[in-house]
């Protein structure tokens, strides 16, 4: 098979038992390794689905899945480099510099080719492959629910560099603009490396919470807010998208900060923003209520600072 070109569709069943086979191989080597250094794994998706349902594979399944506790998913890579002499296998993972389009760590078998259609311009490595994804705890706040939602999109669109296969229309249009918008490959590394520390920092750090605007189904602007003191919050972004302003998403996605603010915390409090001295926006705040408690000039790196006033509003 290995030197072999053929749609997949096109197998007969004697073909796809012998791709199954290989990818036992890798599935093996890989329960071997994981029950060495003491790795937690589960069968996921088509994988878990045919072990049970079939005794086996599913008849038409091209490859392996499998999902690792964060913990041991961040061992495993670091393990497999120093460990592993067998050079029938390959771990393959995003990392600077070195693009895999894909966000999880791949296992693959090196004496096989299997190409899909979404990679058939990649010159990455193209064998048989067994994913391996990760889990994450989920927070109980649904504020925080989705704020780890959007770290976690952002982590695999950087990561994959490409449209996501599945996902709405609103999602793959994001992540259309996302990628022509940002092309520097410096900074899709910047952006995925944010993200993906961001996501295991996010329950006990810096508790920033992200709502978004949609108008029309479209996505239109968004907010951030932060924890700030016992008893203020602050406003850290409120943006909407040139060709949705004048249409009053500012005001809402204003509004929705203080609701926000109100349930997480009942008891009086006030929300703070810093805006540039000479943003038009500072009228905006103003008939929103805002008014000036301080102002400041805050250094943002290379002998530049940002000329601050600071804002505040009594919830």
């Amino acid at each position: 098979m290995a030197n072999t070109l053929i749609k997949l569709a096109d197998f007969t069943p004697e073909e796809l038992r012998a791709w199954q086979k290989r990818l036992l191989e890798i599935l093996v080597y890989f329960s071997d390794f994981c029950q060495k250094h003491q790795l937690k794994f589960y069968l996921a998706y088509g994988t878990l689905l045919g072990a049970i349902r079939h005794k086996g594979f599913i008849p038409w399944d091209d490859d392996v899945d499998v999902q690792m506790p964060r913990e041991d998913f961040e061992k495993l890579y670091e393990l497999w480099e120093k460990d592993t002499k067998n050079l029938q296998f390959t771990c393959c993972k995003t990392k600077k510099g070195n693009c895999i389009y894909f966000p999880e760590i791949i296992i693959r078998h090196n004496n096989t080719t299997c190409i899909y259609e979404h990679s058939i311009m990649s010159d990455g490595h193209h064998g048989l492959k067994l994913d391996v994804g990760f889990l994450d705890g989920v927070p109980e706040n649904k504020i925080l629910r989705f704020r780890q939602f959007i770290h976690t999109r952002l982590y695999g669109l950087f990561t994959a560099q490409r449209i996501p296969n599945a996902g709405s229309p609103i999602v793959k249009t994001i992540a259309s603009i996302l990628l022509n918008v940002i092309k520097s490959p410096k900074l899709r590394d910047i952006i995925w490396m944010y993200s993906e520390k961001s996501l295991q920092k996010q329950m006990e750090e810096d508790g920033h919470i992200y709502y978004l605007a949609f108008k029309d189904d479209e996505p239109a602007g968004y907010l951030s807010i932060q924890p700030e003191g016992e008893h203020v919050f602050h406003l850290q972004k409120i943006y909407v998208l040139p060709s949705f302003q004048g249409m009053n998403l500012g005001k809402l996605l204003f509004e929705q900060a203080i609701k926000a603010i109100k349930e997480l915390h009942p008891a009086p409090c006030q929300m703070r923003l810093n805006v540039n001295r000479q943003n038009k926006a500072l009228t905006f705040y103003e008939k929103m209520g805002m008014t000036k408690v301080d102002e400041g000039d805050f250094p943002i790196g290379n002998g530049f600072y940002m000329n601050d006033y600071i804002m505040g509003l009594d919830i």
